[in-house]
């Protein structure tokens, strides 16, 4: 009797059409936002001081209102304040550091062939071709 190998469960190949948005840079809003608002200090070694939100104080009403729809953007930004000086030496922007979304899987239900079809119709079949025109 043969047993059955199992196989690992294979993921949608990732396009090169199908990549993800650039993010934008933070506002000023944020920034001044962190800046008056951030709950974490941390103070370092080097007579600076770094400025950023926690979860749960972007959580609260307050800055629902401050911040509106940039509200999840001011999570990844963090602040380098200069104590000796007083003034802002950096800001610091996490997003780039997250990972992209799943690209969304169309007609095929395979981000790659999905992408294809979108970007170079001209190499499909004539079935192929058909069939994406229609759905």
């Amino acid at each position: 009797m043969t047993q059955a190998i199992a196989f690992p469960v294979a993921r949608p190949a990732l396009s090169y059409w199908a990549a993800s948005e650039p993010v934008a840079p933070p506002s000023g809003r944020v920034v001044a936002a962190v800046l008056q608002f951030g709950d974490l200090w941390e103070s370092r070694a080097d007579g600076t001081t770094l400025i950023r939100f926690s979860p749960l104080r972007l959580e609260q009403n307050d800055m629902a209102l401050i911040l509106g729809a940039e509200r999840d953007r001011a999570q990844d930004i963090s602040l380098i304040w200069d104590d000796r000086d007083e003034q802002l030496l950096q800001v610091l922007d996490a997003a780039p550091l997250r990972p992209p979304a799943a690209p969304a899987s169309g007609p095929t239900g395979n981000a790659y062939a999905d992408a294809r079809m979108r970007g170079y119709p001209r190499y499909m079949p004539q079935s192929e071709a058909e069939a994406a025109r229609a759905a």
